[in-house]
């Protein structure tokens, strides 16, 4: 079965997820880095408490688990951010590019084009192989949700591999539940993305997978060919439907955090606050551009440059 996902995380996650919870526990090498709430440091008694209490956890996290099974070279990974920047089927390998450098833009300038050559390189070569094992009758599975870059990574998808006719594999999806409650830690959690899920709950999930028919293959890819037309600046799901954004949309919710906020921050806290409190969809990398934006624009301020190999690590002050 060919396996899908929209992220590097989620592709690690997954190619663990296929053999975690087989045979007995082993264990492994458990770090712990605690301070206690009035900054000092944890005595040696109490961080071999917390070391004990993280193994016993990762142990009953392995016995429950349901290893998802499959093999590391069917998962294919499309990490292209398809919520953000220029779409269209011209020069689309550039314009990925261009939208992934944006967003990494913190990032040491070497590292990115390197990281940036390998994420492109990958996902042609994936589309490629999944296009050709898919028209030869394989099933294929599609971990998404509603984070945009997963619910635009899915409909590009369906519409890179039209027509939506004739012999083909079955299309499986697994759409990721907004909440889902453990009954044994007696905890309610909540997952983002599929990037965020853990790894013992992969196997779980795979039950809620679903078959899907190609007419409505075919209406998810036309939701997509209908954003690409008008190629806005940013996309998500609104009421169900994949919808075009103006680059603007989330500029709402960095205002209302910037209220709260004393006059001088750290950008990393206040981007860590806004995707907390509000639960935006929305990466980090999009929240870094239009706070540039606001620097640009003199609503921010510069107060204290970042440090190196730190890109939200720099001062900001509010005008």
């Amino acid at each position: 079965m060919l396996e899908i996902v929209f992220s590097e995380s989620a592709c690690g996650a997954l190619k663990l997820a296929q053999r975690y919870g087989e045979g007995k526990y082993r264990g492994g090498a458990i770090g712990v880095i605690a301070r206690n709430k009035d900054g000092s440091e944890p005595s040696q008694e109490e961080l071999d408490k917390l070391r004990r209490e993280a193994e016993e956890r990762e142990r009953r996290a392995w016995e429950r688990a349901v290893p998802l099974g499959g093999q590391r070279e069917d998962v294919f990974c499309f990490a292209l951010a398809l919520s953000v920047g220029n779409i269209a089927p011209e020069a689309f390998r550039e314009h990925r590019r261009e939208a992934l450098s944006a967003l990494w833009g913190g990032w040491d300038e070497g590292y990115r084009k390197e990281t940036l050559d390998r994420v492109l390189q990958t996902a042609r070569a994936a589309l490629e192989t999944v296009r050709g094992r898919f028209e030869r009758g394989e099933p294929l599975r599609v971990w998404h949700s509603r984070q945009p870059d997963e619910a635009c990574g899915l409909r590009w998808l369906l519409s890179a591999l039209a027509p939506w006719r004739g012999a083909r594999g079955d299309v499986l999806l697994v759409e990721l539940p907004a909440y889902c409650e453990d009954a044994e830690d007696a905890c309610l959690r909540s997952f983002r993305d599929w990037g965020d899920v853990n790894i013992e709950y992969w196997g779980r999930f795979a039950k809620r997978q679903r078959a899907v028919s190609p007419r409505l293959c075919a209406a998810l890819a036309n939701e997509w060919r209908a954003v690409e037309a008008e190629n806005a600046p940013l996309r998500a799901l609104v009421g169900g439907r994949l919808r075009s954004l103006p680059e603007d949309a989330y500029d709402l919710s960095i205002r209302r955090a910037l209220a709260e906020a004393p006059r001088e921050f750290r950008e990393g806290r206040l981007i860590g606050d806004i995707l907390g409190r509000y639960a935006l969809d929305v990466s980090d990398g999009w929240l870094a551009v239009r706070i540039e934006a606001m620097v640009q624009s003199g609503e921010l301020a510069v107060a204290r440059e970042a440090e190196a190999d730190r890109p939200y690590s720099r001062v900001l002050r509010r005008a």
